[in-house]
C-alpha cells in the first residue's frame, strides 16, 4: 500500500522480483552478507505487502473479517497491556 495515496499498487510477483535481484550485475560482485541484506529486503516488503493486502484492502474486506476483527482484538490488548517481554 501506497502510505502517500493509501492505495494498493501493482507489485511485481515475489520470485519476479527475487530474480531479477539474483541476475543483477551488482548482486552478483557483493560479498554474502550484503546478498543476505538485499533478499531479507525484498522478503519483508512482500510480507508487509501480504499483510497490508489481508488487513486493509477494501476488496478483502469480507473474505478475511474474521482475521481483521482478531487483530484488531489483539491490538486492544497491547495498547491497553503493553507487550509482554519474557
Amino acid at each position: 500500500m501506497n502510505t502517500m495515496t493509501k492505495n494498493m499498487e501493482p507489485q511485481k510477483a515475489f520470485y519476479t522480483q527475487l530474480k531479477e535481484i539474483t541476475e543483477s550485475a551488482s548482486y552478483k560482485t557483493a560479498p554474502m552478507p550484503e546478498k543476505q541484506k538485499l533478499i531479507q529486503g525484498i522478503d519483508t516488503l512482500y510480507k508487509s505487502i501480504a499483510k497490508d493486502l489481508l488487513l486493509e484492502a477494501p476488496e478483502y474486506e469480507e473474505e478475511f473479517a474474521d482475521l481483521r476483527a482478531k487483530v484488531r482484538q489483539q491490538r486492544e490488548i497491547i495498547n491497553a497491556a503493553g507487550r509482554q517481554v519474557q
